[in-house]
């Protein structure tokens, strides 16, 4: 008897080990891994009740094999599941439109293009069923719509940037650069530019992107020291973009890179993560 409860408890706590390992961002995440912690531990626990002296020895010989053969599956699975950094998947014609320079595309924040039907009284047109979430508002301008997304739990967190066609919902591009975590920022678009931020609440170091938003191909990338849920604002005019880096503060960007294809910034407002709250301007 004592030793069948040793042996649970010794399954119980191999199969609570990868959850201990991986972040834990809430309780309730958690909850759909218990039924499976406790199955796994009372299996364990009876293989290992049943195995004693020399067959209980040759079975933990095999242990390390086991687990690099299930690591190696798994991460298998990780790589072929990962997607490409810029994927064109519809090369269709792209419609010119007016520019969504801001969240909700501007400082009336409508939600809307200029002349749109009122969505309350028109019928849907599409829809698209995505395993992931989106936190973002999207972006419309002529027939492309952009938005973010998130996948985000215990064992995942990643997103993509996508530009959909605005009359099928087909994917045109989606970009998802190497460690792009799930995202809340809302995407803006003006002339040639789509800016967008990168990350979730608790995310550090999270990027600011800069694409084309006709081809989604990269015009640079900068490191925060905090997460960017913000969503930018276009000065096309000017030929600046303002965001928000959490406790990394404000930003303010040269839309165009500078001659090594770096992100060039402006001036940064420094937030918590800095000893002083002072303008650091760019030195000429």
């Amino acid at each position: 008897m004592i030793e069948s409860v040793a042996g649970c408890l010794l399954g119980i706590g191999l199969g609570l080990l990868p959850n201990l390992i991986s972040p834990i961002q809430t309780f309730l995440l958690l909850l759909p891994h218990v039924a499976t912690v406790l199955i796994v531990g009372v299996g364990l626990g009876l293989l290992i009740t049943l195995l004693s002296g020399k067959r209980l020895r040759r079975a933990w010989l095999w242990l390390p094999l086991g687990l690099l053969l299930i690591g190696a599956i798994g991460f298998g699975i990780w790589l072929a599941s990962r997607p490409a950094e810029y994927e064109p998947v519809l090369p269709l014609l792209v419609e010119t439109g007016t520019d969504w320079s801001a969240f909700r595309g501007g400082a009336r924040r409508l939600g809307a293009v200029s002349g749109a039907e009122d969505a309350t009284k028109s019928a849907r047109v599409w829809e698209r069923e995505n395993p992931a979430c989106y936190y973002a508002s999207p972006a419309v301008v002529g027939n492309r719509v952009y938005i973010t997304s998130a996948e985000k739990g215990v064992f995942a967190d990643s997103g993509q940037i996508l530009c959909l066609d605005a009359d099928n919902g087909g994917v045109d591009w989606k970009f998802a650069p190497r460690g792009f975590k799930a995202t809340f920022s809302s995407p803006s678009v003006a002339g040639d530019y789509l800016v967008v931020g990168e990350g979730l609440h608790f995310t550090e170091n999270a990027r600011v992107f800069c694409l084309n938003p006709t081809t989604g191909g990269k015009l640079w990338e900068f490191a925060t020291r905090s997460h960017v849920e913000s969503s930018p604002c276009i000065d096309l005019k000017n030929k600046r973009v303002y965001i928000g880096a959490g406790d990394d503060g404000y930003y303010c960007f040269a839309l165009d890179p500078d001659e090594n294809g770096n992100a060039e910034v402006i001036w940064h407002l420094k937030g918590k993560k800095s000893t002083d709250n002072k303008v650091m301007k760019k030195e000429k």
